[in-house]
């Protein structure tokens, strides 16, 4: 009888203050572990043993020797950088526990302009950390030789076709899809105070943004390559631009990640146009957009990840360094 009472009747309760508790131990959980790990990320680029590993990662993702002679510039020159990457990472985390506030019931929305905002800051402390770094790093050592790049190089030389491909789709998307989106949310059928509560101004303000950073990646490469990261010979110097390339690929994955967000989040959003007797049609919009886009996602990683963009540098300017090649 109490058996077949309880198969009937299957539902449990949970409080929702200890739902809630739940929710934000977990958040805290996750928050330290990401601390903990940064923390003892920053704590090995110091040990001899992790900066060597550093070096070897480098080498095989760039496809380039590193001759014993720059070995050592080269672990120091990543030690640097990645400890402003790190260092980046932990004073952004906090600021971004306090913008989100798990432990608030309700917890605040962020909307399409908050998602935008929380992707790009973790992305933009990491790089602005790794390019301050990277000066830090480019500073001079006591007793060495500053060297620096006779001929420029261009952003063709440093980022490779698909990545250039896949920078221009995005740059462009990010500010034309936003741009519909706002003339739709213009609409006479839609409620006035509903553009800005969807947040469309500003993921065209984001679009606009990264797009206008796309268009200063030439003087971005004049300057990354006019100090090489690594003084002396050839090889070197093709140690030094496939640093270059490195940094300008930050700069262009921020602008790939913001304004395909920009790009995205408006496709998926154009469904809040739609009149209320489209509802049928928005409900199909929203669905299929959202899983176009996660698609398209994946098939961007995948095209990114087989074509090994890291190793431009060395096919199209130092194939004679090649680790394939000795």
């Amino acid at each position: 009888m109490c058996m077949a009472a309880f198969a009937d009747n299957p539902s449990i309760d949970i409080p929702t203050e200890v739902f809630h508790s739940v929710i934000a131990g977990a958040f805290a959980l996750v928050f330290l572990a990401a601390m903990v790990l940064l923390g003892v990320q920053l704590v090995r680029t110091w040990a001899p043993r992790h900066r060597d590993r550093a070096v070897a990662a480098f080498s095989r993702s760039s496809n380039l020797t590193v001759p014993d002679a720059a070995r050592e510039p080269l672990a120091r020159y990543l030690a640097i950088r990645a400890r402003g990457s790190l260092t980046g990472g932990m004073i952004v985390l906090p600021l971004l526990l306090l913008a989100l506030q798990p432990w608030s019931d309700p917890a605040p929305s962020i909307g399409l302009e908050g998602g935008i905002v929380a992707f790009a800051a973790i992305t933009i402390a990491g790089i602005v950390g790794s390019l301050i770094g990277t000066l830090f790093a480019n500073r001079t050592p006591t007793g060495a030789s500053r060297a620096a790049r006779m001929t420029g190089l261009t952003v063709a030389d440093l980022l490779a076709p698909v990545e250039r491909k896949l920078l221009a789709l995005c740059a462009i998307g990010g500010v034309v899809l936003p741009g519909i989106l706002l003339l739709a949310m213009a609409a006479p059928w839609v409620e006035p105070g509903f553009l800005i509560s969807t947040g469309a101004p500003f993921v065209f303000l984001a679009g606009l943004l990264s797009g206008g950073l796309s268009l200063l990646l030439p003087r971005i490469t004049n300057r990354l390559v006019a100090s090489r990261a690594i003084p002396g010979d050839e090889h070197a110097l093709a140690l030094s631009d496939a640093l270059a390339a490195q940094a300008l690929r930050q700069f262009a994955y921020l602008i790939i990640a913001v304004s395909g967000m920009s790009a995205l989040m408006s496709f998926i959003s154009l469904g809040f146009a739609f009149p209320d007797s489209w509802m049928i049609a928005a409900l199909l919009w929203g669905n299929l957009a959202y899983y176009a886009t996660v698609a398209m996602l994946i098939v961007a990683f995948v095209v990114i990840a087989t074509r090994m963009p890291a190793r431009h540098v060395q096919r199209t300017l130092w194939p004679q360094f090649a680790n394939d090649a000795q």
